[in-house]
């Protein structure tokens, strides 16, 4: 992780360490967590910044219910993304 500092998404500061992306964008937790629940709705599937987000690497940031989902709703995410 990275330190506090602002979102290249949303470009809010935040207090908790940024999420560094594959592509060098740095990320808050919020984004993360958002971007995966409108994949959920299948409004912006597959969630993406530059390039696809890596589900298996991004897991530790989102909630048990919400991963469950994901792996339920779309069997793909197991499978790690490049």
């Amino acid at each position: 992780m990275s330190e506090p500092g602002f979102c290249t998404n949303c470009d809010d500061y935040s207090e908790d360490p940024l999420i560094p992306l594959p592509c060098r964008c740095l990320w808050c937790s919020t984004c993360i967590t958002t971007s995966f629940t409108l994949a959920r709705a299948e409004e912006h599937y597959p969630p993406r910044c530059c390039s696809k987000l890596n589900f298996s690497n991004l897991k530790t940031h989102l909630s048990a219910d919400l991963i469950a989902d994901l792996e339920t709703k779309f069997p793909v995410y197991e499978t790690p993304v490049e």
